[in-house]
């Protein structure tokens, strides 16, 4: 096996050569559309699409980063991604990501994809490796919590009964280009693309410990969900841990911010 050096140069040369393919730049696209959305910009001036344009970019950095880890990770830890589960997934992804910006997650498209398998029998796809992938793109993506997700917090004021507490969002959006190693005689890199996102909130505390405990429970989850998928042989705890899983660290954290909400309202009528 290639060493870790040789391992990282050859996956940013094939991610750099994957920028520029029209998948990648259809992928970015849908980014820049879920920061415009998340801006609510009501017109498109010049110095608004600068800014998203900046965003664009370090998401794209820090995305090429995931990217190279993901690779890493899938190499050392023996997992294989295969191409068209992988295009499954992303396809769900992509279509949920239009409903709502907090779909954007492996989790969801992941889980469906593999209980449409188990109970329909289509699309065909190998639900512990399918699982597995999630749970390594989780990881990474609890990474790049921690390093990207509290840049750019925006102000926001949320309503309780007659109260309005102040508080901050945080959307953050990333295009992960990774690569995988196909093949059975001639074995060739074939680089992939995963779009990740992260969104939150709080009405207390500072942006950067925030992502950091969103960051360690979505490792934990990751961690949990890749033994689960490797070591468990009920093919249906895998993609349904995914699903109720995630949504256990929403509901925590919307729990958390709710109780921090009711705090703040409370002091202010109590010292008004």
């Amino acid at each position: 096996m290639y060493g870790l050096y040789q391992i990282v140069v050859f996956t940013i040369i094939d991610i750099l050569n994957t920028m520029k393919s029209p998948f990648f730049i259809i992928i970015l696209f849908i980014i820049y559309l879920q920061y415009y959305q998340v801006e609510k910009v009501e017109s498109l001036d010049f110095e608004r699409g600068k800014e998203i344009a900046v965003k664009l970019l370090i998401s794209t950095t820090f995305g090429i980063v995931g990217g190279v880890i993901t690779t890493v990770t899938f190499i050392y830890l023996g997992i294989v991604a295969i191409p068209q589960d992988y295009l499954y997934v992303l396809f769900v992804v992509i279509l949920l990501s239009f409903f709502d910006a907090r779909f954007i997650c492996f989790s969801y498209g992941g889980a469906l994809v593999s209980l449409s398998n188990l109970i329909f029998g289509y699309p065909k796809v190998q639900t512990p490796q399918l699982m597995s992938v999630v749970a390594v793109l989780h990881m990474v993506e609890s990474i790049l919590i921690l390093l990207d997700g509290w840049r750019d917090k925006q102000p926001t004021f949320i309503v309780r009964g007659s109260s309005i507490v102040s508080g901050f969002k945080m959307n953050r959006f990333w295009a992960i280009p990774f690569v995988i190693f196909a093949g059975d005689d001639l074995i060739h890199p074939i680089t992939l693309i995963a779009m990740l996102g992260y969104g939150d909130y709080f009405v207390s505390g500072i942006a950067v410990k925030k992502a950091a405990e969103t960051s360690f429970m979505l490792f934990l989850y990751s961690v949990i969900l890749l033994y689960i998928s490797k070591a468990m042989d009920n093919l249906f705890l895998g993609p349904l841990f995914a699903l109720l899983g995630h949504e256990y660290i929403v509901l925590h954290n919307k729990v958390k911010e709710n109780k921090a909400m009711s705090r703040l309202i409370r002091m202010k009528r109590e010292n008004p």
